[in-house]
Formats: structure tokens, sequence, C-alpha cells
């Protein structure tokens, strides 16, 4: 009995890892999707990070919402179908300065709109690490 129970469980995990685990997400393909405040949902070094995106193409990294202008690395940003082109222009921070010193100022990533309302960056091309780093992980909208 104890076998035949064993089996029974290895067969539903095998056919739940063949399932789709959800419908794909959405990329984003323009400005106007993305545009808003979105708060890292992870803390980056017992910090909290906010990206600022305007429908006029521009991004930048702050470390509170309410600090509008105000950005530890910044720039601009395009989409080439369902690819966010993203070159850094203003730095504060020895994060940007060491990547943009490096000729590592622009990336390409493809972004996803989750069904839970967040963003979700998939690198494509990005040479510089910390932007790599920051980047990685769910944006939930600031509301």
């Amino acid at each position: 009995m104890k076998k035949i129970i064993v089996m029974i469980g290895v067969a539903l995990l095998l056919v739940a890892s063949c399932g789709p685990s959800g419908p794909p997400a959405k990329l984003a393909t323009k400005a106007e999707e993305i545009a808003g405040t979105w708060h890292r949902t992870e803390l980056i070094e017992g910090w909290d990070m906010y990206l600022q995106i305007t429908a006029d193409g521009k991004a930048a990294f702050t470390r509170s919402p309410e600090v509008s202008g105000f950005a530890s690395a910044g720039g601009e940003f395009s989409f080439e179908g369902t690819q966010w082109h993203f070159t850094l222009t203003t730095f504060t921070q020895e994060l940007g300065r060491r990547c943009h010193q490096m000729g590592e100022d622009s990336a390409i990533y493809q972004i996803q709109l989750l069904e839970n309302g967040n963003l979700k960056f998939v690198e494509v091309d990005e040479a510089c690490p910390g932007r790599r780093s920051t980047l990685a992980t769910q944006w939930e909208p600031v509301r």
C-alpha cells in the first residue's frame, strides 16, 4: 500500500511539472505601459530602491519614491519591439560612475508585465553587474 501511495505521489509531481505554470507574461513595447514609480520587491544590502519611469522615455533609480528629480542613477530609454534600450546619462553613486567609466552605460532588457501587476526585467544585453543585480527582481507599483 505504501508503495502505491509513493507511486501516485511521484506521478502527480511529474504531471504537475509538465503542465504550464500559468499564462506567459506579456512583454512591454511602449513607455506608457511601464510609466510610474516602481518599488523593488527585495532590499539591496538592507535598503529600498525605487524606479521612476516617465512616458517620455526617462528612468531614474532613487531611494525614496517622494524624491522626484533626485536620482542615484538615471537615463533615457526607448523600445525596439519588445526590447527596452536603456542608456545611463546621470549618476551620483559609485555604482553608476563605475559602469559609465567602463563604457557599460547602455543595456537591453525585456520587461515582463506580470499578472500580479509587477514588472520583471529580463536581461538581453547587459555589461554592468551592478545594474544587472539591481534590476534582476520584480518591481511592484507604488500606489
